[in-house]
């Protein structure tokens, strides 16, 4: 009698004992789940934490990287439009200077059309507002452009710079890479002034206080 009871003991303990193993086994690793060994539930998409694409671009410091679509900072265009206007005349020479931190808007548009052209509006308002980081050598831009009776168009980039004496180069990183050379003033009453040598085209921002 006693040894049966040990007997059945025995069977009744292994039964429990494989119990509790496959229970362990079905918590460590739930059916359906992929096991997470870096604390961090995995997404789907293949994407990082949080949603974002893996791309492997570094955000700029506006929140945003180089490849969505446009949305390159969060500068809106204020003040009135200024006209583009046509100036008999050569443009002036650009001295270059220090690029000072700040917000700059757009002051004067001209277009230099030598002496013997006509001084007259273009049809075109601009507003467009520069964010500049002279330390970082970053530039955030937005401009509105009017033409005619059309509906403005509205513009986002994100840019380098250099400069190189009086040499102003930008290289756009948002929303896609380009580069473009202008001639630079930056001077004692807080303006700086790009000068387009190929369309003679001279933009004058005014920094804000």
């Amino acid at each position: 009698m006693m040894a049966s009871r040990r007997i059945t003991v025995l069977v009744l303990g292994s039964v429990l004992a494989a119990a509790a193993i496959a229970c362990t086994k079905d918590i460590e690793k739930p059916n359906g789940f992929a096991e997470v060994t870096t604390g961090k539930a995995p997404n789907p998409g293949g994407s990082t934490e949080g949603g974002l694409p893996d791309t492997g671009t570094k955000l700029t410091d506006s929140g945003r990287d180089g490849n969505d679509g446009g949305v390159c900072n969060e500068l809106v265009p204020v003040g009135s439009g200024i006209d583009k206007i046509a100036l008999a005349a050569d443009p002036p020479a650009s001295t270059g200077g220090t690029v000072i931190d700040g917000t700059y808007d757009l002051k004067e548009y001209s277009v230099y059309v030598g002496i013997s052209g006509v001084v007259a509006p273009l049809g075109i308002s601009t507003r467009m507002t520069l964010r500049v980081d002279g330390t970082a050598r970053t530039i955030d831009k937005v401009s509105e452009i009017t033409s005619g009776a059309d509906p403005p168009t509205t513009a986002l980039t994100s840019s380098t710079f250099s400069t190189m004496g009086s040499a102003f180069a930008t290289t756009d990183r948002c929303p896609v890479a380009a580069g473009k050379s202008w001639q630079f003033t930056s001077n004692s009453l807080n303006q700086i002034v790009l000068t387009d040598p190929a369309t003679r085209e001279a933009l004058t921002f005014l920094k804000r206080p």
